[in-house]
């Protein structure tokens, strides 16, 4: 009897759980997919597809909804790479949970193909690093979406434009590098060209395919203009209004230099004076524009071109505010510094027949931008049957020429061909890769590899709480996304790519987590000590200043303004007399009260307060005066800003903080409630951020990779990893 009720009861706790089972298959939501193994071209929306794919979901029970309309929908891939469009199978899951919390999943297979030319030897190793395995093909498609037209269109132009060598000028190239050289820093120019696998020839190379690509937009925009007389005509017009000016612009450093010149040349006019600004000038050794050696001008030449070289103000003056034999009789203050200045004479007008070629360069050189030299360059193509079989290289091209006709041919090897002299030329996928691998290739990598090595140092891995406040970091971002782009229809995605050049948000995390990891890892092998931390607090209580407090009465005015500044300054020297005849007790109160009558910012009302500010919190003529300053003291003479003339009050200073009685003895919790304690870990913090300098991160990574034995299979890119090693290892 006892067993037959337990069968019984067996049974019936199996119904139940049948039912309850069957109820909650009932209750849970369906996914109708259109393939459960999908097939995606590497050059398609990769993420559209996968949506695509889906054909509803909906609940058994209370029927379809749109997606937004279920709390959570997913779709998660378990490689983040299948969105950059690597080749691969990849395995893709559909998740859904609705309102009561029921999921379901659905598993598909995803294959990312391409039918574009490949490389050869495409499944053989270019590195292997833990669990990071890349091959050919894979490093091949990683570069192309992002650099292989540019190689491809270097490739075919660099053959395309030789008939146009015989028009270069080598030493206008030479001129060019070196021009860079100077701007950029020599070592800096190698270091980057280096980088990049060039070096002398190559960089030769580099440049002169820049020389080529606009000698033939030249040519065209020649053709074009020197046969417009109209147009020759209407700017011969504009030049003979912009004559070029013949002047001798003395700059000085300080108002009180260029006051005693002024007073040396008080007694002198005419050709005499005239001598006196040419010798001042060559004494001065201040080079504005090289000293021309026409026979009209022995001094400066100053052109309407020069406006931004020589600064505005000092253009404007020179241009607008003088004439023929004119002199200033005061100081100028032009573009932060101090100015007098003998206009010569105004160039002679010259005929027509005269600047006619000089006038057909510059209009010229204003026709040469880079649409126009685009557009020169893509109707050279079209006359020579540039081909794209690669579909990625072929829908980029076409965006940028809308003439382009698309072919329908592929090919495994082939990317592209064109004609030269009725010959077809061919650019293989090989042949780009040989310069990608080596241009590209290591740069491409090494930040994945750089995470990696990190991960591989214990003592700088992330702690729970970090991670915490790195998820906030993230969240900020996402607000400010939120905040300041999503209204423009500006996508996350898109949002990531151009802000900081990742797909996803696991891969901006990772980017976040990396930077920190950086950043431990400066922070262990560059220690900052106790010592390094005493002689930066010790150097700043010797020649710095912490706080200060202090009043101005500021009157306004404008250099370009004739005068302005001449009344101002007046102005200015009246205040302080008034100050300087005002018992010294009575100054504070008497300085309010002048500010609040003739102060012409927004502290008059306050009595000209401008409250505490610290070391570069205002422009330096002002802070160097009030520097000088005792509590109490105000400045005897004006003092001159881009703001206009001050006379300053110096009200209360706050020095740095002294270490307390006991401090050693204190809990490093205790020491952080002192304002000494906070300053010493706020100098600690300063000179790790010194630490942070590019230089120093990558030398210290190239040594870890060094300890790591990092290697390439491939000899090529090893050859070029060894140089970027040199490179970033400082010795």
């Amino acid at each position: 009897m006892k067993k037959t009720i337990f069968l019984v009861l067996i049974l019936l706790s199996l119904l139940l759980v049948g039912c309850s089972t069957s109820n909650e298959a009932t209750n849970k939501p369906v996914i109708e997919l259109e393939s459960n193994q999908l097939e995606i071209n590497y050059i398609d929306d990769i993420k559209t597809k996968l949506f695509n794919n889906v054909i509803k979901i909906y609940d058994q029970e209370d029927g379809t909804y749109e997606l937004d309309t279920y709390p959570e929908f997913n779709i998660n891939v378990d490689n983040e790479d299948i969105y950059s469009g690597k080749l691969g199978t990849y395995e893709v899951t559909y998740r859904v949970k609705d309102a009561d919390n029921h999921m379901t999943e659905k598993n598909i297979t995803v294959l990312i193909k391409s039918n574009d030319a490949t490389v050869s030897n495409p499944h053989s190793e270019v590195i292997s690093f833990q669990d990071y395995n890349l091959t050919n093909d894979g490093l091949y498609y990683q570069l192309k979406s992002q650099y292989g037209l540019t190689v491809l269109l270097r490739q075919i132009d660099s053959e395309l434009l030789n008939n146009y060598e015989n028009q270069l000028n080598y030493d206008e190239i030479n001129a060019q590098i070196e021009k860079d050289k100077q701007s950029q820093g020599e070592e800096d120019f190698v270091r980057m060209f280096k980088l990049a696998g060039m070096i002398d020839d190559d960089i030769v190379d580099y440049y002169k395919l820049q020389f080529l690509r606009k000698a033939v937009a030249w040519e065209k925009a020649y053709t074009e203009i020197s046969t417009d007389e109209d147009l020759i005509n209407e700017n011969y017009s504009e030049y003979i209004e912009n004559l070029d000016v013949c002047a001798i612009p003395l700059r000085f450093e300080t108002e009180d230099e260029a006051q005693t010149t002024l007073n040396e040349f008080s007694d002198f006019t005419g050709d005499e004076l005239l001598s006196k600004y040419t010798n001042k000038y060559n004494e001065l050794g201040i080079e504005i524009l090289p000293t021309d050696t026409s026979s009209w001008c022995t001094n400066v030449v100053i052109t309407s071109e020069d406006k931004d070289e020589i600064g505005e103000d000092l253009y404007h003056q020179v241009y607008n505010n003088m004439s023929d034999g004119e002199f200033t009789t005061g100081v100028k203050s032009l573009d932060d510094y101090y100015y007098l200045i003998y206009r010569v004479k105004e160039e002679d007008t010259p005929s027509l027949e005269d600047v006619k070629e000089e006038i057909i360069s510059s209009l010229i050189e204003d026709e040469l931008t880079s649409d126009y030299q685009q557009e020169v360059l893509l109707d050279l193509r079209r006359e020579h049957h540039i081909e794209i079989l690669d579909q990625q290289f072929q829908n980029q091209y076409a965006n940028a020429d809308t003439e382009y006709q698309t072919v329908e041919e592929t090919s495994r090897t082939i990317v592209a061909r064109y004609e030269v002299n009725g010959e077809t030329k061919e650019v293989s996928a090989d042949d780009i890769y040989d310069i990608l691998k080596i241009r590209y290739g290591i740069s491409s990598v090494l930040n994945k590899i750089n995470r990696m090595s990190l991960n591989t140092v214990t003592e700088i891995q992330l702690s729970e709480q970090k991670i915490v406040e790195l998820e906030q970091q993230l969240n900020a971002i996402k607000t400010q996304y939120q905040n300041q782009y999503a209204s423009y229809g500006i996508t996350w995605t898109q949002y990531l790519n151009y802000a900081y050049s990742v797909n996803t948000e696991e891969e901006l995390f990772d980017l976040i987590k990396s930077n920190q990891l950086i950043i431990n890892y400066v922070n262990l092998e560059n220690p900052v000590e106790d010592t390094d931390i005493l002689n930066r607090y010790n150097d700043l209580v010797e020649n710095e200043w912490n706080e200060i407090k202090a009043s101005h009465i500021l009157i306004q005015c404008d250099d370009s303004v004739m005068g302005a500044c001449e009344e101002a300054y007046m102005k200015v020297v009246n205040i302080i007399s008034t100050l300087i005849d005002t018992e010294e007790s009575e100054v504070k109160n008497k300085f309010a009260e002048l500010a609040q009558e003739w102060g012409e910012d927004g502290t008059a009302n306050n009595g000209g307060d401008l409250g505490f500010f610290k070391s570069g919190d205002l422009v330096k003529p002002f802070e160097d005066a009030v520097v000088e300053l005792n509590i109490g003291e105000y400045t005897k003479e004006p003092v001159k800003t881009k703001f206009g003339y001050h006379v300053i009050l110096k009200t209360d200073e706050k020095p740095f903080a002294t270490k307390p009685d006991g401090y050693d003895s204190m809990s490093e919790e205790e020491k952080l409630e002192t304002e000494y304690g906070l300053l010493l870990k706020q100098i600690k913090r300063d000179i790790q951020s010194e630490q942070l300098t590019p230089e120093i991160i990558d030398d210290l990574l190239a040594r870890l990779r060094n300890e790591l034995g990092i290697s390439f299979s491939n000899q090529d890119m090893e050859n070029q990893y060894q140089v970027i090693q040199d490179v970033y290892i400082i010795n």
